[in-house]
């Protein structure tokens, strides 16, 4: 995998991190494989360039449900089997997040971009602690910051709307290829059209989830001669 496009960004990545000083919070660096991204350094932001990023500006926000569709936006009645979607490659942002159940049986999901804040404005390192303190093995997972630009309708969003997607462990390693691939056909800075589907699965305690898919259809089509 040492050609892999995603591989290279990552590892770049990594290594800046690891000149760089002092590290994130008081948690150890993930001991990961494959594409993995090393832990961030504290207000510093990785990216697939390992550049700053500004996090997800977009319209609305995509949901892969239990019952196998997007949801797009707040309205459950919103949903979708597929979504045909355009999507900047340059725009990406790597990240990482946990993801834990609580004593209510609430899922919650938190993510950072720099180690220090998370996308929902709270402190990550306060964020894990708490989480690890219903779950003492929990570890952050490498994820994807995703924004999209519809395609087509898809009521709340109209054709041209930008909808954010942001990947945990599972759709982190679904997208993960097709982004490796398009950027190997196309170049880091295409935009290419993609379809989106949603896979229904179950994790490790048979809980059903919703799996995001995605497909390469080829480089979006931005007009001119």
């Amino acid at each position: 995998m040492s050609n892999s496009a995603i591989n290279a960004a990552m590892n770049a990545a990594e290594q800046a991190a690891a000149q760089a000083a002092p590290a994130a919070a008081n948690l150890p660096a993930q001991q990961t494989t494959g594409s993995a991204v090393a832990y961030p350094v504290a207000g510093r932001k990785i990216t697939t360039e390992d550049r700053i990023g500004g996090g997800l500006n977009v319209d609305h926000f995509l949901k892969f449900t239990s019952g196998g569709n997007i949801q797009v936006g707040q309205d459950v009645n919103s949903t979708f089997k597929s979504l045909k979607v355009c999507l900047d490659l340059s725009e990406v942002q790597a990240g990482f997040g946990i993801s834990y159940e609580d004593a209510a049986g609430t899922l919650h999901y938190i993510r950072t971009t720099d180690g220090v804040s998370t996308d929902a404005g709270g402190i990550w390192e306060e964020e894990v602690a708490k989480a690890r303190r219903i779950k003492p093995s929990i570890k952050p997972y490498n994820s994807w910051q995703i924004p999209f630009v519809l395609a087509e309708d898809a009521a709340p969003g109209k054709a041209g709307d930008r909808v954010g997607y942001t990947t945990v462990w599972s759709s982190f390693k679904t997208f993960s290829p097709v982004f490796d691939e398009a950027v190997k056909k196309y170049g880091k800075d295409a935009v290419v059209e993609l379809e989106l589907t949603c896979q229904i699965a179950q994790n490790v305690n048979k809980k059903v989830y919703g799996q995001a898919k995605f497909a390469l259809l080829g480089e979006a089509d931005q007009g001119g001669e």
